[in-house]
């Protein structure tokens, strides 16, 4: 266990140990092999307390002692473009995933690369929208705000550490609108689709990217309302075993063209023809 490398014992569901397996204030996990190690404590009343690293030696016995912890805090507020607070939005923390966008499809293999050490949680925001994390373990986080009648924030950082207050969070998601549409082939609807939908511009956000699939009747709509800007719409079909990959590379080219959605929009419509 460390900064630069991560690993799994075999076997691990072997090793987990219930209160009610100890004997007076302590429990042995034996069966580990050399290495270095750190253990996590959850209880339910304390924040996920995980140990100092240390090391494991053929023959010798490690003691480690952890002291559990309450954890930080994260409070906050979650607003419209207005300024008026929204009731209901769902507030989420997960591991900081570093320079890539917490929703693009890298984020997912960063955190798989990684054991848990953080606390994941999510809660609802009050009525006058605001929200409270409680018994964080200490790190570095991503919060993610959802509320299905607005754009999605999904790349909001926060360090939570021992002994320091944090500043409520503001968070302001912005107006957007549902992309939705049809894919046919000739004139007739086509399941099954791929359709891919990513921003064009440049600019502070990170880049995003959407998909979706084409149902029975060849329609699809994308899950995420969508901030007012620029964008590039392919659809294609998903190679199967054998096929050429150039072929999708092709589908994606001949199948590609801008979108834009405009300030104050809810809803657009785009259909595609394959060609």
């Amino acid at each position: 266990f460390g900064r630069q490398r991560y690993g799994t014992v075999p076997k691990m569901e072997d090793l987990a140990r219930h209160p009610r397996d100890f004997d007076g204030d302590f429990t042995e996990i034996a069966g580990l092999q050399p290495g270095r190690y750190a253990v996590a404590i959850d209880d339910g009343l304390h924040a996920r307390t995980i140990s100092p690293p240390f090391a494991v030696v053929a023959g010798a016995p490690a003691e480690v002692v952890v002291r559990l912890n309450h954890g930080g805090t994260l409070r906050g507020r979650v607003l419209d473009a207005r300024g008026a607070p929204i009731a209901g939005a769902v507030v989420a923390t997960d591991a900081a995933t570093g320079h890539v966008a917490a929703d693009h499809p890298l984020a997912a293999v960063v955190r798989k690369l990684k054991p848990r050490l953080l606390t994941k949680k999510s809660v609802r925001t009050a009525a006058d929208g605001s929200f409270v994390l409680d018994r964080l373990t200490f790190g570095d986080y991503t919060l993610s705000v959802r509320h299905e009648a607005y754009c999605t924030a999904s790349d909001l950082r926060s360090r939570v550490e021992a002994g320091k207050t944090i500043e409520p969070l503001t968070v302001a998601l912005r107006d957007g609108a549902i992309v939705r549409g049809v894919v046919t082939d000739g004139g007739e609807p086509q399941a099954g689709v791929t359709v891919e939908l990513s921003t064009t511009a440049a600019g502070k956000d990170s880049p995003r990217a959407f998909t979706a699939v084409t149902r029975e009747d060849g329609s699809y709509h994308f899950a995420e309302r969508l901030p007012a800007g620029d964008y590039r719409i392919t659809a294609f079909r998903q190679a199967g075993p054998g096929a050429n990959p150039f072929e999708q590379l092709n589908q994606r080219q001949r199948n590609s063209r801008e979108l834009e959605i405009a300030p104050g929009q809810r809803e657009v419509t785009q259909m595609v023809d394959l060609r």
